[in-house]
Parts: C-alpha cells; sequence; structure tokens
C-alpha cells in the first residue's frame, strides 16, 4: 500500500535544507548549546549522542562533548551553511499515526458546541456559519474552514462545557488542522484516536528503524519508511483494524494531519511509503529528519564560523 502525503514544495522549504556535501569542507562550525527546559536537563547524554549521529552525516571531522560550563559543544568540518547546520542538527520531527474519528461520530459535539456559542455570543449559528465544508460520510476529513477562521474555531474547541457530548474523554481525543495546500485558503478538521495507554500517537516515530527517499512506480520521490520489530507488529494491528472498519490513518507530522488514506488490505513487514510533491533533495532532507531521533529543545548560544583553506 501507498501512504500518500500531499505536501507542496513551498511548504517544506520552510523547514528542510540541502544537505548535499562537496568532497571537500570549506568552513569549520562551532557551536556552544544549552537545553531550554529544565525538565529536559536529564536528556544530555542523550542528546550528546543524537547531535554526534547527525553530525556525523552533514560534516566531517565532527566532534560533541559537554564543556567545562556544562554547555553542549558542537565542531564540525561541513560545506553547508551554518542556518542549515543548525537546523538539520536541531530540528525534530515528530511523526505519528493515528485512527480517525468521522463526522456523524463528532455532528452531537459540534451542533452542542455551536449553540453554547451563539448563546456567548447572541447571535445565531456562530460555528456553523464558519464551516465552509463536511468531510464526506466515511471520510477522515470533519468540517473544512477558511484559513483566517481556524483560530476562533480552535478557541471554541477548547470550551469544556460541551466535552461531554464527544464521543470519548477529550483525553482521548485530540483535534488537529490538516496541512495547508499551495494556494489554498482553506484547512481541514480532523478528530484523532488517542492510544489509552501512550495518551498519543498509536504508533510513534521512534518505532521508525530507516527513513530513506527513493522513487514510486511513476519515477517520483517518495520517502520509503522501515519500521523496527515491534513498530512492525503494531503497524500489521492498525492497518487489520483500519481495514475492517473501512476507516483511515491519519499521518501526523509535527501536529499537522499530513494525510489520512484508507488501507486497501493489512499489511506486514513494517514498510510503507510518502509520497507527494517532493524534489529529490526534499525527500532526502524529510528523511533525515525522520529517521532521526528525537532531542530536546536546544538553544544556540554562541557560534563561530571558521574558513578553511
Amino acid at each position: 500500500m501507498r501512504i500518500s502525503i500531499s505536501l507542496c514544495s513551498a511548504v517544506i522549504s520552510l523547514f528542510l535544507v540541502n544537505c548535499n556535501l562537496q568532497p571537500k569542507p570549506d568552513k569549520f562550525i562551532s557551536l556552544k548549546l544549552a537545553i531550554v527546559k529544565p525538565e529536559e536537563a536529564e536528556q544530555k547524554k542523550t542528546a550528546i549522542i543524537e547531535l554526534k549521529s547527525r553530525c556525523d552525516k552533514i560534516g566531517i571531522d565532527c566532534r560533541v562533548y559537554e564543556d567545562k560550563n556544562n554547555l553542549l559543544a558542537v565542531e564540525l568540518k561541513t560545506n553547508i551553511g551554518v542556518d542549515s547546520a543548525k537546523k538539520l542538527l536541531l530540528s525534530t520531527v515528530d511523526l505519528g499515526f493515528y485512527e480517525v474519528y468521522h463526522l456523524d461520530e463528532m455532528m452531537p459535539y459540534f451542533i452542542e458546541l455551536n449553540t453554547l456559542v451563539s448563546e456567548l455570543e447572541d447571535k445565531e449559528n456562530v460555528f456553523f456559519e464558519k464551516v465552509v465544508s463536511q468531510g464526506y460520510v466515511g471520510g477522515p476529513q470533519l468540517l473544512t474552514f477558511s484559513v483566517k477562521d481556524t483560530t476562533a474555531i480552535s478557541n471554541y474547541l477548547s470550551y469544556k462545557e460541551v466535552y461531554p457530548k464527544l464521543p470519548v474523554s477529550k483525553k482521548d481525543l485530540l483535534f488537529a488542522w490538516g496541512l495547508s495546500k499551495s494556494k489554498s485558503e482553506e484547512l481541514a478538521l480532523y478528530a484523532l484516536k488517542k492510544d489509552k495507554k501512550r495518551r498519543g500517537s498509536i504508533i510513534s516515530g521512534k518505532r521508525i528503524k530507516r527513513a530513506f527517499q527513493s522513487y514510486n512506480s511513476l519515477d517520483q520521490p517518495v520517502i520509503s519508511i522501515e519500521m523496527d520489530e515491534k513498530g512492525a507488529l503494531e503497524w500489521k494491528e492498525l492497518t487489520t483494524k483500519v481495514f475492517r472498519d473501512h476507516s483511515q490513518i491519519a499521518i501526523v507530522i509535527n501536529g499537522t494531519v499530513y494525510s489520512a488514506p484508507g488501507v486497501s488490505s493489512p499489511i506486514e513487514g513494517g514498510r510503507s511509503e510518502v509520497s507527494g510533491q517532493f524534489t529529490v533533495q526534499e525527500a532526502k532532507d524529510l528523511a533525515f529528519l525522520i529517521e532521526s531521533g528525537n532531542i530536546p529543545t536546544l538553544k544556540v548560544l554562541t557560534e563561530e564560523v571558521n574558513k578553511l583553506n
């Protein structure tokens, strides 16, 4: 099965960078980093390991260590720009797979929400009048709104008074917006089923063993994903259930639903494919970030760049 993510080049270019290396590096980059969140301070050793792994992929003669001031120091020789290097070293892609709720399951909640918001604002159909379109029956998209209204809608969705009308407890459900399509001024709303044990995605990006750029049958650049043994078992269970229920799997990256395809049959082996409007380099860069492990939130305190002869 092909899992399809429709992703325009303009969106990718916001956070993906070119990491092609020429044979000879032309600069030496030195960074001093600090962990931003106090609760992540214990992850320093993990951060050093992950930074070293990333550093080795984008440069040579890499060193990552804790200096005498308890800061993380990164040193490498490379020929990519310092901004590009920082993005590849410090960015994290949070990838997750979720089951979805459908509009018929959510409509009682939306009706109650519309009533509440209309009473509060003393105006009829405040919520529903902002709806641009509804998703198809049994489809993953619930409602579509104008981009300019999404802040207000997100605020309405936080009203706890109507949570009892949700199909499950709010702690087991996550609202998420879909990816903004090229030149589109509308966003689709999704309701995702949280895993009750993890309180998050049913399968997380931690189960990704390998991600790499490849080509599909139409010779288009795609990202091939291979999961570890546990992930492969979870993937088979998830695709079997979704196939049986005639439902969909939402693919979520950094809180945004990139795609929510159906499943034509249960999938074994833990392999999947992410396709979209990628260039070869964009697919390589996104695969790099998907395959990379998570790191704490880091702040660059100092940076030094010296040209190499």
